[in-house]
């Protein structure tokens, strides 16, 4: 009998999200069929498997570990923003991919253009921000830009989005302080492709 998720995903309950994730940390055999759905083009189903491995990785990141730059190829094309919510919320938590530098490239290219983007939801521009500011720190060049774009998205959304925001404007300011004003001389001729 092969194993679906679906029938431990009937409720999107945080309670139910946490007991999938727990019995796949027991059960890692079960890892593919959660991974596989996640990426599927089933909005409701997609977006409970999602959340289930955004869990598993603050729990059992051992479980999740061998998929990370897998994961982070398939973000950047995913179909539906609840799922790509939870799966952004992984690459808050866990480390990020800085041997690929293609990748680790683009994905800060997606999340320039998630944070830029009105239509987004705040949480997904949250978590932008934040993997950007864990990029800043393996690649301390786009400190500046990022601050840039940050101080742009200030005066939109939520007070908790505007928090959120300086927070994290505060954290950037304070390391650009920290680098030699040299740092930033050739910062004109860096390409950020």
């Amino acid at each position: 009998m092969n194993f679906e998720p679906k029938d431990h995903l009937i409720e999107s309950t945080k309670a139910s999200i946490i007991k999938a994730a727990k019995t796949l940390s027991k059960n890692p055999e079960q890892f593919q069929a959660y991974y596989d759905l996640a990426f599927a083009d089933e909005k409701k189903y997609s977006a409970r498997a999602a959340r289930v491995l955004a869990y598993l990785s603050e729990i059992d990141y051992d479980v999740i570990k061998p998929y990370t730059e897998e994961i982070a190829w398939k973000m950047l094309d995913m179909p539906h923003d609840s799922a790509l919510m939870s799966i952004l919320k992984i690459f808050t938590m866990v480390p990020l991919p800085e041997k690929n530098e293609e990748l680790l490239g683009r994905i800060a290219n997606f999340c320039f253009e998630l944070m830029q983007s009105g239509t987004e939801r705040a949480a997904l521009r949250v978590y932008s921000m934040e993997i950007l500011y864990r990029i800043s720190n393996i690649e301390p060049i786009i400190k500046q830009e990022l601050a840039m774009v940050i101080t742009q998205l200030n005066e939109y959304g939520s007070p908790g989005f505007q928090s959120w925001v300086r927070k994290t404007l505060k954290r950037l300011e304070k390391e650009m302080d920290d680098l030699p004003e040299s740092f930033f001389d050739n910062y004109d001729n860096y390409d950020f492709e």
